[in-house]
């Protein structure tokens, strides 16, 4: 059963300030959900189906009381999705310490990445190399947002997300090579080692701030041979992250 104070809270989920007021998000979908909840995170509602309960009780294991068994009618009023697939998971917001980031390996630096899709690859690209933490600007669409959750497909459970002043932040970690993502830099293929630093990415319309020009150590481009006038966001992130996180300096 779901009342309908629970439908208007996982409704508010929908909007930035609500999720932050009350420090929580909404994943849906079962592979979403799986991850949620074998993650270690504060999990604070979960409304299933009762098909789906009865075969992730290993899943719930502790969390009982916070299960709620809901009909397909109910789960598709409560839902973000235009197909609903079984299980909403509403968990808390994690507050990972910014002062944890390794400076020994490579961290993905977003600036002005406002496109929730490809917002959710990223998070994705990061899980599947092996990078733990991202740095978001202020100015970058919120990790938490419904559309990024879902696209990360529950790599949202393993990368630290983390929102700062890339300017103070970088000038914290003065000394620490910066890969910037620009069309004059040097080719990506020139670089047959790497040393661990930060791979800074600019958004979709408005690249990275001239501001943080200054930063850059590294000035990388992907070199092309065709007519595009550029490479989409998250595409340009995976192959500058493979590159250079497998050619990284031992």
């Amino acid at each position: 059963m779901i009342s309908t104070a629970q439908i208007r809270f996982l409704s508010s989920l929908k909007i930035k300030k609500y999720r932050q007021k009350n420090n929580a998000f909404v994943g849906e979908g079962e592979k979403v959900a799986s991850e949620l909840l074998g993650s270690g995170m504060a999990i604070l509602n979960v409304f299933a189906i009762s098909d789906w309960v009865e075969m992730n009780d290993n899943l719930l294991n502790g969390i009982n009381d916070k299960v709620n068994e809901v009909t397909d009618k109910e789960l598709k009023k409560a839902s973000f999705l235009k197909t609903p697939n079984k299980v909403i998971v509403v968990a808390e917001i994690p507050k990972p310490e910014i002062s944890k980031i390794h400076k020994e390996a490579f961290t993905i630096v977003l600036d002005n990445m406002s496109d929730p899709g490809n917002m959710g690859t990223i998070i994705r690209i990061a899980d599947w190399f092996g990078i733990n933490d991202i740095v978001c600007s202020s100015s970058c669409v919120d990790a938490y947002n419904p559309k990024v959750v879902q696209g990360t497909m529950g790599s949202i459970a393993r990368v630290n997300l983390h929102y700062t002043d890339l300017e103070a932040f970088f000038l914290k970690y003065k000394g620490i090579k910066v890969y910037g993502a620009i069309m004059q830099g040097r080719a990506l293929q020139e670089y047959s080692s790497a040393d661990p630093g930060f791979i800074l990415i600019g958004g979709e319309s408005d690249g990275i701030d001239p501001g943080l020009d200054k930063f850059i150590t590294d000035p990388v481009t992907i070199p092309g041979s065709g007519s595009a006038e550029s490479l989409n966001a998250a595409v340009a992130t995976g192959i500058v992250v493979h590159h250079l996180t497998m050619n990284k300096e031992q």
